[in-house]
């Protein structure tokens, strides 16, 4: 499971889309899916970190695929 697949699953185990994840985290919503359309290998450190921190996950945990979700 790649980076994007580990928040897309996070985001469905707790019910959130990818707008609601951009209010959260105050990245725009064509930033955000330009990057998993392009499955970019260059997301930004802050960027991660947010997405963590909106997800409850810690950044190590989510990069490296350390993480349980529950369904």
């Amino acid at each position: 499971m790649d980076l994007y697949e580990r928040i897309n699953a996070l985001m469905k185990s707790k019910s959130m889309t990818r707008k609601d994840l951009c209010a959260a985290t105050g990245l725009s919503y064509s930033t955000l899916t330009s990057l998993f359309q392009r499955k970019s290998k260059n997301m930004r450190l802050e960027t991660i970190r947010a997405i963590a921190g909106v997800l409850a996950i810690s950044v190590d945990d989510l990069m490296r695929g350390d993480v349980t979700i529950d369904r």
